[in-house]
C-alpha cells in the first residue's frame, strides 16, 4: 500500500479505535482523567499514524529532524497577524451578530470563567486539537497533495478529509434529526474553508505553527461563547467559507 493511502487508513483506523476506547470508559464509569488520556490519544492519531509511516516516507531521515524541519521557516508578522485575528474576528462577527438579532445583552453571551479556567481551556484545546492534528493534516498530508494537485485543490481535499474524521463525533453531539443534518453540513463548510485558509497562510508563511496556531484559535474561540451551538457553527461557517472564497479568488489569478 502507498504510504499516503496507509497514513489515510490507520488515522481512520486509530481514530475509530480510540473513539470505541472512550466510549467503553465512559459507559464502565471510569474516573475522568482516563476519559480525558483517551480523548488526547484521539486527537493525536493523526500524529501516530505518521510516525508508522515516516519511514517509508523519509527513509535515513529521523521523525524528530522531519518535524523540526516543519518549523525552521522564521515567523513573519503578517501571517501570524493572520492566525490569530482571522478566527478572532469571526467568533466577535457571531457574537455580535447573534446579540443584535436576539436582542440578548452582549456580555451575557460571553462564558463567566475565570482567569485560570480560560487558560485551562486554552490548554485543554491546543492538547485535544491541533497539536496532535495539524503534524499529520497540514505537516504531511497537504504537502504530499501539494505535489499531485493545486493548493487550492489539496487543501479542500485536506479539509474534506479533516471533516469526514469527525465523523463519530458527530451522532454523540446530541442533535437529532434536521438540526443533526444542519451540524454537519455547517461542519464540513467550516472545516474545508478553514483548510483553505490554514493551507494558504501556511504556504505563504512556511511553517506548522501557523496551522497549529489557526487550528488553535478556531477550536478555543468558539468555546468562550455561551450561545445555541448550531448558531456558532452555522455563522462561523459562514464567514470562514467567505473569507475562503476570497482567497480563492486571489490563488486563481
Amino acid at each position: 500500500m502507498k504510504p499516503l493511502n496507509l497514513f489515510l487508513l490507520l488515522t481512520f483506523v486509530l481514530f475509530i479505535i480510540g473513539f470505541g476506547i472512550t466510549g467503553i470508559l465512559i459507559s464502565i464509569d471510569s474516573p475522568n482523567y482516563l476519559v480525558v488520556l483517551a480523548q488526547i490519544v484521539m486527537a493525536w492519531t493523526p500524529t501516530a499514524a505518521f510516525a508508522i509511516i515516516h519511514r517509508r516516507v523519509n527513509p535515513g531521515r529521523s521523525i524528530w529532524r522531519y518535524i523540526a524541519d516543519r518549523f525552521t521557516a522564521p515567523i513573519k508578522l503578517l501571517p501570524l497577524l493572520a492566525t490569530i485575528f482571522i478566527p478572532v474576528v469571526a467568533t466577535i462577527i457571531v457574537w455580535v451578530g447573534y446579540s443584535m438579532v436576539s436582542g440578548e445583552a452582549i456580555f451575557d453571551l460571553v462564558a463567566k470563567l475565570s482567569v485560570g479556567s480560560v487558560l485551562l481551556m486554552f490548554l485543554d484545546s491546543l492538547i485535544r486539537g491541533p497539536l496532535g492534528e495539524e503534524l499529520g493534516w497540514r505537516g504531511y498530508l497537504q504537502i504530499e497533495l501539494n505535489k499531485r494537485f493545486s493548493l487550492l485543490k489539496s487543501s479542500l481535499i485536506v479539509g474534506g478529509i479533516w471533516g469526514v474524521w469527525h465523523l463519530p463525533l458527530w451522532f454523540i453531539s446530541g442533535f437529532q434529526g434536521v438540526n443533526l443534518l444542519l451540524y454537519i453540513v455547517f461542519f464540513m463548510i467550516g472545516l474545508v474553508s478553514f483548510s483553505v485558509i490554514i493551507g494558504y497562510i501556511y504556504s505563504r508563511g512556511g511553517n506548522l505553527f501557523y496551522a497549529i496556531l489557526l487550528h488553535q484559535m478556531l477550536n478555543f474561540s468558539g468555546r468562550l461563547l455561551e450561545m445555541d451551538e448550531l448558531t456558532v457553527l452555522g455563522g462561523s461557517s459562514a464567514v470562514y467559507l467567505l473569507i475562503a472564497l476570497v482567497i480563492s479568488l486571489i490563488q486563481s489569478r
